[in-house]
C-alpha cells in the first residue's frame, strides 16, 4: 500500500459521502491531526467503514427526543432517550429471565396478567360506549337505564 501524500483526499479529509455523520467526521479529524503517518486510500475506506458501522449514540435509540428550552439569557437542554438496555451485564439477566420464563408458571403468570389487561381494556371500551349511547340519547331498553341498578329501590 502506497502512502497518500499530505495534501490528498486521503490524509486530511473524509472520503466524499452523501451523508457523513457529524460524529464520524469529527473522529476522522481528530484521528487525522494525530496521525504521524497519511492514510492511503484503502485505509481511509476501512476506518470510514468501521466508523460507521459503530455509529453515533443518538443513531441507537428508537425514541430520541432532543430540544433547547431558552430561558432568559440561558439556554436548557433537554433529552429523553429510550431503548433496549444493549449493555454486556444486561444481557446475562436477560437470557436468565428467558430462561426461567420459559417454565410453565411463568407461561401462567403472563397469561393471566396478560388476560386481566384485556378484561380492563375491554370493562372501560364498554363503560365508554354506554356513556357515549346515554349522551346521544339513544335508549336501547325503554324504561330501564343501567343507573337504575344503583337506585335502592330497584331492588324491592
Amino acid at each position: 500500500m502506497a502512502a497518500v501524500p499530505s495534501g490528498s483526499p486521503a490524509h486530511g479529509v473524509m472520503p466524499p459521502d452523501d451523508d457523513v455523520d457529524p460524529l464520524i467526521d469529527r473522529v476522522w479529524r481528530d484521528l487525522v491531526a494525530e496521525s504521524k503517518t497519511p492514510f492511503d486510500a484503502e485505509q481511509a475506506r476501512a476506518l470510514k467503514l468501521v466508523l460507521s458501522r459503530t455509529g453515533s449514540p443518538s443513531r441507537r435509540h428508537p425514541i430520541d427526543i432532543r430540544f433547547v428550552i431558552p430561558v432568559y439569557f440561558r439556554r436548557f437542554y433537554v433529552v429523553v432517550l429510550a431503548g433496549r438496555d444493549r449493555r454486556l451485564s444486561v444481557a446475562a439477566v436477560e437470557r436468565n429471565r428467558r430462561k426461567a420464563g420459559e417454565h410453565a408458571l411463568g407461561g401462567a403468570a403472563f397469561a393471566s396478567l396478560f388476560g386481566g389487561i384485556v378484561a380492563v381494556v375491554m370493562i372501560t371500551g364498554a363503560l365508554a360506549l354506554y356513556g357515549l349511547k346515554s349522551l346521544a340519547g339513544v335508549d336501547l331498553i325503554p324504561g330501564f337505564h343501567a343507573t337504575d341498578v344503583f337506585d335502592p329501590d330497584f331492588w324491592r
